[in-house]
């Protein structure tokens, strides 16, 4: 097979993969990339799946903003499990990227979205396992911190 050839997928994906020949890459940056781009079918599938044009973006940053929520439902800490997702927002503070549940006032700090959650995860499995180790000292505040946690963690058997 030539690497001038690209196969159509007729099956809509919910993202639109193009892979250009070699010979094409350093002429991407056109305005009319796609009009510029050879594109002959495999005669072994359907008619082509036309792209929609509308969703084509030149540069990365012209890309929707990811969603500021979801439901965390993955702790690290083998000795935990989460019973049901806890709501996480996200925030950007300059270059720190911040995950916070509000209802528990807990927060987890990255360089990314990644390191923000695994240190949500680390903060919220150490303050579960510790205010369950000193409960019977604990304030009402942070007896409801941990009623809280309970809703939402609990210890594996």
């Amino acid at each position: 097979m030539s690497s001038n050839v690209i196969k159509a997928n007729p099956t809509p994906t919910g993202v639109h993969v193009i892979r250009e020949p070699k010979e094409q890459i350093g002429r991407l940056d056109s305005a009319n990339w796609s009009k510029d781009l050879p594109v002959r079918y495999d005669a072994n599938l359907p008619a082509p799946y036309l792209i929609d044009e509308s969703e084509v973006v030149l540069d990365v940053r012209d890309l929707p903003d990811l969603e500021p929520h979801i439901l965390f439902g993955l702790i690290r800490d083998p000795r935990l499990r989460v019973k049901k997702p806890i709501p996480i927002d996200f925030s950007v503070e300059g270059s720190t990227t911040l995950a916070a549940w509000t209802e528990a006032e807990e927060f987890g700090y990255g360089s990314n979205r990644a390191e923000a959650i695994e240190d949500f995860s680390r903060t919220i499995g150490q303050l579960f396992v510790t205010l369950t180790r000193e409960e019977s000292s604990l304030g009402d505040d942070l007896k409801a911190v941990l009623g809280l946690l309970r809703e939402y963690l609990e210890f594996r058997r």
